[in-house]
Order: structure tokens, then sequence, then C-alpha cells
């Protein structure tokens, strides 16, 4: 991509196939805090998970349960770059969720968590000065 294409891009959002759509936007309305406005399709099949001005996308999986980066490789699956990693570490706690790893301080100067959501999908929660 040259520079004057790479001016065009403006935002990302993952997609995230999941196995049930009701659960996984359970998880991420109830239990991380983010935003879920309408379920799409009929029946429901894709929702937006928003915060902030952030957006993860869930699309439920046509075949039934599959694997996804973290399961195959242990690499995330989504990265969140916050403000205050310690009241993430709080709110997480508090909801129930399962910290997989951290905080811990990385040899490249930030600190993370690091949760499974339902699906098993590896997010990161980043807070790098």
């Amino acid at each position: 991509m040259n520079a004057r294409e790479d001016r065009n891009v403006i935002d990302v959002a993952p997609v995230l196939l999941v196995n049930d759509i009701h659960r996984a936007v359970s998880f991420y309305t109830e239990k991380l805090g983010f935003t879920v406005n309408e379920l799409h399709g009929e029946p429901p099949s894709f929702a937006m998970a928003m915060s902030n001005d952030k957006t993860i996308m869930l699309k439920q999986s046509a075949g039934g349960p599959r694997e996804n980066a973290a399961s195959l490789s242990g690499v995330w699956d989504v990265y969140l770059w916050v403000r205050d990693i310690d009241a993430v570490a709080e709110t997480l706690r508090s909801a129930g969720v399962a910290i997989h790893r951290g905080p811990e301080k990385t040899p490249y100067g930030c600190t993370e968590i690091e949760i499974k959501d339902p699906d098993g999908h590896l997010i990161a929660f980043g807070f790098c000065p």
C-alpha cells in the first residue's frame, strides 16, 4: 500500500467467529462493558460490540465450533489498548472474568492482562505508556 492509499484507512475492527451469538453478546456486554444495539440476521447471527468508538464484530459460525488463532498458536485474537490497566483488572475481576495472565510488565514496556472469552478467543488489554 502506498502512502496515499494508507491515508484512506480510518479504522479497523476484528471479526470473531463465535459458536453462540447470544452467549457471546452476553459476555461482551455484561462482563466487558461493551454495548450491542442489535443482533442482525434471521435467526440472529451477527452483532457489533462497541466500546467508545471501537468495535469488535461477532459472527456466529455456520459450521459448528471452530478453532481460533489463540487455540492454534497462542497468539492474541484481539489487543485492546487501555488508559488504566489496574482499573481494567478490577472491573474484570468484579465481573467474574478469569484473568488468564497478568497484569504483567512486558519487555517492550507495556503492562498487559489476557483473558479468554467463552469461545476461547484470547483477548489482551495493554497499557503502553
